[in-house]
């Protein structure tokens, strides 16, 4: 089953990972996190609730829309970093 669901398999981490949207990206110590998602967990690192939630709203709007793979997988990206601030706020996490 590891070798199905391992690279030689097909099923990458980023795949998995987009498909259960997820991160490996830890907002606690950036360990798993790009450059990019870097930034994005250092600019909403003072965030509030509110500012958040909404932020959560605006691309799970976005998400759902005809766009190239790599924004895609952006936006999820920027998801799952914000819902990791939505659940240490201690909010519901929405998946």
């Amino acid at each position: 089953m590891c070798s199905e669901l391992g690279p030689e398999g097909g099923l990458l981490p980023d795949y998995i990972m987009e498909a259960a949207g997820t991160s490996l990206c830890s907002i606690d110590d950036y360990v798993g996190c790009s450059e990019k998602e870097v930034a994005y967990v250092k600019k909403h690192a003072t965030s509030d609730r509110s500012k958040i939630d909404a932020q959560i709203l605006r691309l799970q709007g976005m998400v759902e829309g005809k766009m190239q793979p790599d924004l895609k997988i952006w936006i999820k990206q920027r998801l799952a970093i914000l819902k990791s601030y939505q659940k240490n706020l201690g909010g519901k996490v929405e998946l």
